[in-house]
């Protein structure tokens, strides 16, 4: 019913039923002949305007209904963790209320404004709110107040358009960076930061271009049907005062029922000239349009939209407006020779590695990450790595509780380090190890052994084992693939590994 009340709103449909019910209330009234049919023309008239409001409510309606499935989807990716009662849940973030504790992960959007309160490595993107292209970092409010006094004891000020103090502050419709942490829920919905930006926002519906034309054409119209209709009821009363002052029948009463016709015809031709058709065939060619673009998987939510994409020539994007699946996964990884991965299909994961070599790819892909695949959230580089653990039956939650009580060091990925690094338990001694995972040239730089797969062992590093790497990380960055290095050391010995994986 809203849908259809909202279709009514059009200036022109209002016209058309004011006159219509004039039509009907007119024709009745007066005509004596034919009264049954009198109402025909103003009823037609109704009926042009129920199909022109039907159609366009019916279109509305489909539109919301499949918009809707679209925004549970996007809902469903909307999951934030928090903690509640010493444990860790994922809820929406509508769910959200003053005092949760939410646990905060690179790649995340804030959905509330926030206090840190405890930091690894945090820092925001809030040039959504700012237009500051610099990161932020963030620390907890003592650490951030202990920052502060060392610059004022130092004799130092913060500059303007400087960032030393860090801040504690998580500010909604902001993203995370780097780094992970736990954060206090401050403000949440339309009393938030991102909640008054879109109350700003809010604007009332423009009517689209060709809308404009046809209310001005029917305004137009409207205005020159009333001056006709105005002239024509002039022109006959001058002739009927003319005719009683030429034939001296001033006294017939019966002759004064022409007037009643005359006001009849000046009805009958604003009706006429008043085009209701025109609004159903606006809505009919729009209607169509719509249809001809959801074969194309394009959903229009307004109906006006498929108008106005349809009067545009040109569009600019820059290489940002690229259309993809958004999505990545682990293609291939080099060991002493390239090995392609079943991208789509489902393997076995000791086909690929040995016992003691696939323990350390498990703890480098689940344990070396901030990402989870329930909810999908995090970097779309370490999602392909969990679900390439997950299609070769590893499941990557168990591997991180089998060592989360080992954490000693957890070191995030950070655009200055570009790589991130974490310290757990060795799998098969009493040491510790460390795993890392970042740009390929950067983590070969450091690494002083290489781990070869099929020989099973440990051998140095040389110039033409380096140069061999860089060649293969040359030829999978000229297919416009990302490339990654993943190593480890153990904590009380000298021996680095690498491997070399492809996305």
């Amino acid at each position: 019913m809203s849908l259809l009340c909202h279709a009514l709103e059009d200036f022109t449909l209002r016209v058309l039923i004011v006159a219509a019910v004039v039509s009907i209330v007119a024709n009745v009234l007066v005509e004596t002949e034919h009264r049954n049919i009198a109402w025909i023309e103003g009823f037609s008239i109704l009926m042009a305007v129920a199909v022109c409001s039907l159609v366009g409510a019916l279109n509305d309606y489909q539109k919301e209904k499949q918009f809707r499935k679209l925004q549970e989807v996007a809902n469903q990716k909307k999951e934030v963790n928090v903690w509640r009662d010493n444990r860790l849940i994922s809820i929406h973030e509508s769910e959200l209320v003053t005092g949760d504790v939410i646990q905060i992960k690179e790649g995340m959007d804030i959905p509330a404004d926030m206090l840190v309160l405890e930091a690894h490595h945090l820092s925001t993107d809030e040039s959504a709110l700012t237009g500051e292209p610099d990161s932020i970092k963030k620390k907890s409010y003592a650490e951030c107040i202990a920052k502060r006094d060392e610059i004022v004891a130092s004799g130092e000020k913060n500059a303007a358009g400087t960032h030393d103090v860090f801040s504690p502050i998580l500010m909604s419709g902001t993203s995370v960076l780097n780094g992970e942490g736990k954060a206090l829920v401050l403000v949440v919905g339309a009393s938030s930061i991102l909640g008054k930006i879109r109350e700003s926002l809010v604007q009332e519906t423009e009517i689209t271009p060709l809308q404009q034309k046809t209310a001005k054409v029917i305004k137009d119209i409207s205005k020159f049907g009333l001056a006709s209709a105005l002239l024509i009821f002039v022109i006959l009363f001058i002739r009927f005062l003319a005719e009683r002052g030429a034939t001296g029948t001033w006294g017939d009463g019966s002759k004064y029922l022409d007037m009643i016709d005359f006001m009849i015809i000046s009805i009958t031709v604003i009706v006429v000239a008043i085009p209701e058709g025109l609004p159903l065939s606006v809505v009919l060619s729009l209607a169509v349009s719509m249809k001809k673009m959801m074969k194309d998987k394009n959903l229009i939510r307004k109906l006006q939209a498929t108008e106005t994409m349809g009067g545009a020539d040109n569009i600019c994007s820059d290489k940002t407006g690229t259309l993809t699946q958004n999505e990545m996964v682990l293609r291939n990884f080099w060991n002493d020779q390239l090995t392609e991965i079943k991208v789509h299909e489902e393997g076995r994961f000791d086909e690929i590695f040995k016992e003691n070599q696939a323990e350390l790819i498990r703890q480098a892909f689940a344990c070396n990450s901030s990402a989870t695949l329930t909810p999908l959230s995090g970097s779309k580089t370490e999602i392909a790595l969990l679900k390439f653990l997950k299609n070769y039956g590893q499941d990557y939650s168990l591997i991180r509780e089998k060592y989360s009580q080992s954490n000693t060091l957890r070191i995030p990925f950070s655009s200055e380090r570009k790589r991130m690094s974490i310290i757990i338990d060795h799998p098969y001694n009493n040491k510790k190890i460390m795993h890392i995972k970042g740009a390929s040239e950067i983590v070969l730089e450091a690494c002083n052994s290489y781990y070869s797969l099929q020989e099973d062992k440990i051998i140095p590093m040389t110039e033409e084992l380096t140069e061999l790497i860089n060649d293969e990380i040359t030829n999978m960055a000229n297919q416009a693939l990302r490339t990654l290095c993943i190593a480890y050391k153990e904590i009380q010995g000298n021996e680095g590994t690498i491997y070399y994986v492809q996305l």
